[in-house]
């Protein structure tokens, strides 16, 4: 319907003058045009209009959030066909990751579960094989009696269990140390995953089963070195001093990952949003993370999209830091607008690519042409384009505050 589509696929559309916001306004009131007569869109407004007008910060985050739409696909984001491609806010899939608990607690856990996350999530347990062979996830329900949830696949929806701790560890070992990311190469898609079975998933649920060689998505990245705890009451994180530590760097962080299943409850649930803040108190951050926070600002209040912030988490994990001020304020930018699309960041500020890394590092094998290591100063001012900002005043605030150099 021609009224449903963005203002670029009308030609001379007057809305192109309009703000980004108001045109997603403009199509939500169009959309609800098309569902309920005027007579019923009146009836439901003097109903809501009964309700309190405040609040609580997490639902108009979860408004906000479920609004939002990719930053590629210029679809009407009301359309069925165009769901598909929104951004979720992979912070809020975490509440399934809790440390081992009694089979009582387990079974009301289960009984109080989201049915949307259930049928959103594709559940995996140990006795199903990961290897190359296996590409077809289970939808079965995971066992809650003494199972053990991998945080790092629920991330992507994907629910891993295992039966055993040591179950987990192996993968945790196997799946999530790949130093690679996986970049989907169907035109217009730019997700890309850390690990080769969430792109899988992708490609079977997002494009019909693609057979595309699995290989060619395949990118190797800078050695990993800096591992962050996922869970909420966690502050944990790990640095390796150079590349030939990471390895036992990172089994000693698996081993403290799992320990928090014999916590209970007090350990708090697995996010990805924990996991970013968890990167940004690493010891070469922390200082300016600390001094660039907002007076009054929560810093848990920030939520990070697992797609929107992988450049800006891989450069954490990989300690290409480059501008602290730069990558601080851009963080907390993206915190504070999970789903939104944010422009004018500068174009050196890419995922770290091991063939062509020019990052000079302590303790970092290079395979690109080094670079200069001078830092250009920061004299001029850019404006973050942000959408869908669930905290304005804070944005504002760090928009103010942003600081780019111009070419």
């Amino acid at each position: 319907m021609a009224q449903g589509l963005w203002p670029d696929q009308e030609g001379m559309s007057p809305e192109l003058n309009l703000p980004q916001q108001e045109r997603v306004d403009r199509q939500m009131i169009r959309h609800l045009l098309g569902k309920y007569s005027r007579e019923e869109l009146g009836r439901l407004l003097q109903e809501e209009g009964r309700l309190s007008p405040s609040s609580s910060y997490e639902e108009r985050s979860f408004m906000l959030s479920s609004s939002g739409s990719s930053h590629e696909d210029s679809s009407n984001m009301f359309d069925s066909t165009s769901s598909n491609n929104a951004f979720s806010d992979t912070s809020s899939t975490c509440g399934s990751v809790t440390s081992n608990v009694s089979p009582r607690a387990s079974t009301s856990r289960k009984r109080h579960a989201s049915p949307s996350t259930t049928r959103a999530s594709i559940a995996l347990t140990d006795e199903s094989s990961w290897d190359a062979e296996d590409t077809t996830p289970t939808t079965a329900a995971p066992k809650q009696k003494g199972s053990f949830t991998c945080g790092f696949c629920l991330e992507e929806g994907i629910q891993k269990t295992c039966t055993r701790k040591n179950d987990l560890k192996r993968h945790m070992e196997d799946f999530h140390h790949t130093n690679a990311q996986w970049f989907c190469r169907h035109r217009g898609c730019q997700m890309v995953f850390d690990w080769q079975t969430a792109y899988k998933a992708h490609l079977k649920n997002s494009h019909g089963g693609s057979r595309m060689n699995l290989d060619d998505a395949k990118v190797p990245l800078c050695p990993q070195t800096v591992f962050a705890c996922g869970f909420e009451n966690c502050l944990q994180v790990f640095e390796a001093p150079s590349d030939a530590h990471a390895g036992p760097t990172f089994k000693e962080y698996v081993s403290h990952v799992v320990k928090h299943f014999d916590e209970g409850a007090s350990s708090g649930q697995w996010s990805y949003s924990a996991r970013m803040r968890n990167l940004l108190r690493q010891s070469s951050v922390l200082s300016t993370w600390s001094q660039s926070l907002w007076p009054d600002a929560d810093p848990s209040r920030l939520r990070w999209n697992s797609q929107t912030s992988s450049v800006l988490r891989k450069r954490l994990e990989t300690r290409h830091l480059g501008d602290l001020q730069f990558l601080v304020q851009y963080a907390i930018a993206l915190g504070s607008s999970p789903n939104g699309a944010i422009q004018n960041f500068r174009a050196d500020f890419v995922t770290p690519i091991r063939s062509e890394c020019r990052m000079a590092i302590h303790g970092h094998n290079r395979a690109g042409v080094p670079a200069a290591t001078t830092t250009p100063e920061p004299d001029h001012m850019v404006q973050y384009g942000m959408s869908n900002a669930a905290n304005p005043a804070m944005v504002a605030y760090y928009q103010r505050q942003a600081y780019m150099p111009q070419p």
